[in-house]
């Protein structure tokens, strides 16, 4: 929480279990390689994990860029400590859009996008380490940009100049997204005291098909039998 949020206001929890699921994939992927050592030489082992060691883990080079220079790492908000532009920007309709800049071609289509050709001529822009540096003068002229235009609006541009962005979906547009709805990452399921009920599809597929959810969820203190 110490390197989420904006500098200068308090810290931010990320809003899901992240600690959990990401040390249980960390124990399973050990689960699996200790069994394919047992199947290879006929000894298994002893694994153990714990939350802790998995997120410091599993922030990645946020950690390493203390350990590399001994400072603290600032707080950027939705930005990126190493690329600018990489971070969400407000439109008109009050919607954000997440712009990733992380090569010159895409700072040269983001400029035509914006209509700001000045902004290639600019010296303190010219380079990603330019545009770090000068990242209080930049991402202003870039706030103030966005505004001019829809979310919607913004897209069909940034598409045009082959610009990196994804929307900042609330979940009401995330389960009207497409590739969701095609992919069928929600399906129904009938549950034996509710009635029709919509759950989260396993998160892969496997043979080419997701998995068919096997039972619905058990009401409180049941357990099915498949599951025993």
């Amino acid at each position: 929480m110490s390197t989420t949020g904006e500098d200068g206001r308090p810290p931010v929890r990320v809003s899901f279990a992240l600690a959990d699921i990401f040390t249980a994939y960390n124990a399973i992927s050990n689960i699996l390689a200790m069994y394919i050592k047992r199947q290879a030489t006929g000894e298994g082992g002893y694994i153990k994990v714990n939350l802790l060691d998995s997120m410091i883990f599993a922030m990645s080079y946020v950690p390493l860029m203390y350990l590399a220079t001994g400072r603290i790492p600032r707080r950027y908000g939705s930005g990126h400590p190493s690329t600018v532009p990489y971070q969400a920007f407000k439109c008109r309709d009050g919607k954000y859009l997440v712009i990733a800049v992380g090569n010159e071609r895409c700072w040269e289509g983001l400029c035509k996008a914006l209509n700001r050709l000045d902004l290639l001529d600019d010296d303190r822009f010219k380079s990603n380490p330019d545009r770090v540096k000068h990242r209080e003068a930049l991402i202003p002229i870039f706030e103030s940009e966005f505004l001019k235009r829809d979310r919607e609006d913004w897209m069909r541009i940034l598409e045009r100049f082959n610009v990196p962005y994804g929307p900042v979906y609330s979940l009401d547009e995330v389960f009207k997204d497409p590739y969701v709805e095609e992919t069928k990452l929600v399906q129904n399921i009938e549950h034996d005291k509710i009635g029709e009920l919509k759950i989260l599809s396993y998160p892969a597929y496997i043979n080419g098909s997701r998995p068919e959810p096997s039972a619905p969820p058990p009401t409180l203190g049941k357990m099915h039998m498949k599951y025993l």
